[in-house]
Order: C-alpha cells, then structure tokens, then sequence
C-alpha cells in the first residue's frame, strides 16, 4: 500500500517569529536562501584565519583588531539576511532591540533559516513509518499468539519432565 503525502501542508512560503513582543513573518524565497548559504560560506571563509599556528603568533592588538573585522562583517551579512526574511524596516527594528549585538542577530538569522526548511516532511515520513511498524508488530503477535491447551495436565507434565 502506497503511502500518501500531502505535501501542500509542509511547503513553507511563511513563518512567523516573536521578537521583542512584536511579531515579524519571514518569508522564503530563493533569494533568502542564497543570503544564508552566503552568510554560512563567508562566516567559514572568515574564521579560518583563526585557525593554526599564525594567528597565535600575532600579538593581542593584532588578533582582536583581525576579530573586530571578522564580527563586523559576520553583522553585515547577519543584517542582509534578515532584510531579506523580513524586509529592511522590520530588520531595523530587530538590530535596535537587541541591541546591534552581531552573536544576536547571527543566532536569529540561523534560527530563521532552519524554521523555513523541510523539516516537516521528516517528522511526516517518520511519523508514517512508526505507525506502519507498530501495526506490523501488531499483526505479527497476532500471527504468532498460541492457542490455549485445552488440556491443562499435559501441559504441566510436559513442564515437569513426566509422560
């Protein structure tokens, strides 16, 4: 038996998400997932200088001068995909509240994102296929039930090792 999905009720086109006591609708597009696929790529690009042996090397003004750098572009690209999930108003409103803080406002960005994917349609598959082994073993112990011993004292010789 075939297993039927309607997959209308998990394509996600909006999410609604509290902040501050207001309410924003991300929308998704190509266009937002082209924004966080470049936030995530350039987020890599920039922390792997902090990797290895040379950024040890450099002195306490130059690491937190080269971290300074690395959070002002993480805050740029962080603001750019919110702009696209929720517009440039809305975007403006969520950098004041909390307060212009990068780590903030990149952890929004990410949870925005894995709100609009697919998730749905796992939970569904899963779902599915939990309810379709549960009746599976309810047919096999059906199946494998014996019947009762009309014969009660063959039962307990056959226990008590006696013919």
């Amino acid at each position: 038996m075939a297993i039927q999905i309607d997959l209308s009720s998990v394509i996600i086109k909006t999410k609604e998400f509290l902040i501050g006591g207001k309410t924003y609708t991300a929308t998704y597009t190509d266009a937002l997932d082209s924004q966080y696929s470049d936030l995530m790529l350039r987020v890599g690009h920039f922390l792997k200088p902090l990797e290895g042996e040379e950024f040890d090397k450099k002195t306490l003004d130059e690491q937190i001068k080269e971290l300074s750098g690395i959070t002002g572009g993480m805050h740029e690209l962080a603001t750019k995909f919110l702009t696209e999930a929720v517009g440039a108003e809305n975007t403006k409103e969520i950098v004041e509240y909390v307060n212009d803080r990068t780590y903030t406002l990149a952890t929004i960005a990410g949870i925005i994102f894995q709100a609009g994917q697919g998730d749905e349609v796992e939970k569904e598959l899963a779902k599915r296929s939990h309810q379709q082994h549960q009746a599976n073993r309810r047919q096999k112990k059906q199946a494998n039930e014996k019947p009762a011993y009309k014969d009660r004292n063959k039962v307990s010789n056959i226990n008590n090792g006696s013919k």
